[in-house]
């Protein structure tokens, strides 16, 4: 049978790049906004986020972990085992109404899920149309909502060596940076945007009927 693919939507009005650039002077901030269960790998971002910090000391960096969930205390306990709790926000469940403002705030944001049943990335879709730079993992549908080497960089799962080193490649090159943020944004706006991919289900719906 001939197969339609309607995707998940969203509203990229709200979801759009911070209206203000940050100075180049500021500290990188890295960070995922997932909640904190097992699927979504957030232990891996963490061993990563240690490696980074071994390898650039002096780099000014912040990790952001935006979302609840029941492994708050275990992800906390491995911050502070590994050092980071100064360079670490938890920053807890937050209203939908004001998630855009913590995708606007990250300059990197990293889905290191580790589940297939991540069948598609809503938050990666989202970090994008704020015109971030993304890292997922080669799981589930996540590769698919991005541009590879355009928009995001592909990690293997489980890898925090990987991670950190895409974190690091971004972090050398801001005008990739830049140019993964420019990408990530157009395409959302070609395949994600709500209202159009409502009239598409409505027409598929109408062919139907």
């Amino acid at each position: 049978r001939e197969i339609h693919v309607v995707p998940f939507g969203i509203d990229v009005q709200r979801f759009q790049p911070r209206p203000i650039p940050r100075p180049a002077s500021h500290e990188v901030r890295l960070g995922t906004v997932k909640s904190m269960e097992t699927k979504y790998g957030l232990e891996y971002l963490i061993r990563a986020y240690a490696l980074l910090r071994q390898r650039r000391p002096l780099l000014a960096s912040r990790l952001v972990i935006v979302g609840g969930g029941h492994l708050g205390d275990a992800l906390k306990d491995l911050v502070r085992e590994l050092g980071l709790t100064e360079t670490t926000d938890f920053v807890g469940r937050v209203e939908y109404e004001n998630v855009h403002e913590y995708h606007q705030d990250l300059d990197i944001a990293i889905y290191p899920s580790i589940d297939n049943s991540e069948s598609f990335g809503v938050s990666v879709v989202e970090s994008q149309a704020c015109g971030v730079p993304v890292i997922v993992s080669r799981i589930g549908g996540l590769p698919e909502v991005i541009d590879r080497g355009e928009s995001g960089l592909v990690v293997p799962p489980r890898d925090p060596v990987a991670i950190a080193d895409a974190l690091e490649f971004l972090i050398d090159n801001p005008e990739v940076r830049a140019a993964f943020g420019r990408a990530g944004r157009a395409r959302v706006l070609r395949d994600y945007s709500l209202p159009d991919c409502v009239q598409t289900l409505i027409g598929r719906y109408r062919q139907v009927v």
